[in-house]
């Protein structure tokens, strides 16, 4: 290939010097567990075992001068090898798939994650992607037919693909979710063993919990949505106070137990845990996460009850039912703008671990909660316009901005997927001397 008359040649340096100048470091290797245990890909249980022990007494914390990370390391390269579902997920996607099997994903392995996928598996992901916002777009525009067509169906039909979805969901938390499983601790000593069994137990209480939890949430939905769907097809003359009671229900109960879990949640997004030990209520951290961690369900039961007295009569405008998303709307805005000034620079985020990283704030997670907010008022104010004048325009002008915006994130989602390269940039990097040779784009003439 000749630099002298290649302007494709060019065109293809510079866009390679760029990639290679963002600083993006290499994926996961797919052998590093192997190479900490010290055998190769091909090695059974038995050899596994064998080559855990040998390493075990290698890189024991009694022997490493009390630094444990070592022996760490390569005991969880050994949970995942002797998982045989762990190993599958490391040999195909690396590490990011092992993440993803524990169900412990951030932005970054999820990317590397994606980055091994291959072309079937992309298309399939924008498929089915695009499947399940198309099933999700289905419910507004049944309410949209029902509201414009009265007598073409009543809300039991309208209500066909939250049934369909409540359906397979409950199911899903019963009895497809195994209970987290864990390969026996052979650890010999037996303090660091206990701590491995009481670590796995917890995971175990957490999962039962998380599973319990879901259930019975999607049972008092499931029951909200029948007293609401008797009502409006005129199958009972109940208040709407008994039909929403399930609702607030559930506010109450959500509002009990983020109040309950405040403490850990505040310490888990980055926020100084120095706070909880002194007056944590006179400190302008703790209030903003209250504000907006807490009060949006006190402006949720508010609205419920304006709601049902609204519904069953009372003489009030629609505007003056909706007070109090009004409330919640602005409180959550101001909220989001404050946290402007938590920013961190690029030097202090380089300086942070990638867990510590996806719980800061950047200038991109607060653009795209400004982006569905306004989405969300915008599909409020519509809402409380047609409620004021039926007539003005059709129902489906309500559900405008959740069309626009679920269309520009599929366009922008296969765009990523069709653009992204195979294994991630990492596989571009090298030594930027002279002897640096430029990746192959196919063939560029000679």
């Amino acid at each position: 290939m000749r630099k002298d008359n290649s302007i494709v040649y060019l065109a293809t340096e510079f866009a390679y010097r760029d990639v290679r100048q963002m600083g993006r470091k290499k994926p996961a290797s797919r052998t590093l567990y192997y190479e900490l245990l010290g055998v190769e890909k091909t090695a059974n249980e038995k050899d596994l075992k064998k080559a855990y022990r040998k390493k075990a007494l290698q890189l024991h914390p009694d022997k490493q001068g009390g630094d444990g990370e070592p022996f760490r390391e390569m005991k969880y390269a050994y949970d995942v090898l002797n998982d045989p579902k762990k190993r599958k997920a490391y040999d195909q996607y690396g590490e990011a798939g092992v993440k993803f099997a524990e169900g412990n994903m951030s932005m970054e392995a999820a990317t590397e994650l994606f980055c091994n996928f291959g072309p079937c598996e992309r298309m399939f992901l924008i498929l089915l992607v695009s499947l399940v916002i198309g099933y999700l777009l289905l419910f507004p525009i049944l309410l949209s037919v029902r509201w414009d067509h009265p007598h073409s169906m009543t809300f039991a039909h309208v209500f066909i693909p939250i049934w369909l979805g409540i359906g397979l969901v409950l199911p899903v938390c019963l009895c497809c979710v195994p209970s987290p499983e864990f390969p026996d601790a052979e650890e010999e000593d037996e303090h660091l063993r206990k701590e491995i069994q009481e670590q796995q137990q917890q995971q175990i209480n957490d999962h039962r919990k998380l599973r319990w939890g879901s259930v019975s949430i999607i049972l008092v939905l499931t029951l909200l949505l029948v007293f609401l769907v008797l009502r409006l097809d005129g199958e009972t003359n109940w208040s709407y106070f008994l039909v929403i009671w399930p609702w607030i229900l559930l506010e109450v109960a959500v509002l009990a137990y983020k109040t309950w879990t405040a403490d850990t949640v505040f310490v888990m997004m980055g926020n100084n845990p120095d706070v909880l030990l002194e007056q944590k209520w006179a400190t302008k951290d703790w209030n903003l996460f209250m504000a907006a961690f807490v009060s949006p369900h006190f402006f949720y039961i508010a609205f419920a009850c304006l709601l049902a007295q609204k519904m069953d009569g009372a003489h009030m405008s629609w505007w003056e039912a909706f007070a109090p998303l009004w409330v919640e709307w602005l409180l959550g805005t101001v909220i989001a703008l404050l946290s402007c000034g938590k920013l961190k620079s690029p030097e202090e985020l380089a300086n942070m671990s990638a867990e510590a990283r996806e719980r800061e704030e950047t200038r991109g997670k607060i653009a795209a909660k400004m982006v569905l907010r306004c989405v969300w008022l915008g599909c409020i104010v519509l809402l409380c316009l047609k409620l004021s004048h039926p007539s003005t325009f059709p129902a489906w002008v309500i559900f405008l901005p959740i069309f626009a915006l679920s269309g520009c994130f599929c366009c922008c989602l296969s765009c990523a997927v069709c653009c992204m390269p195979s294994g991630g940039f990492g596989d571009m990097e090298g030594d930027e001397e002279a002897g640096d040779a430029v990746p192959k784009y196919g063939t560029m003439g000679a």
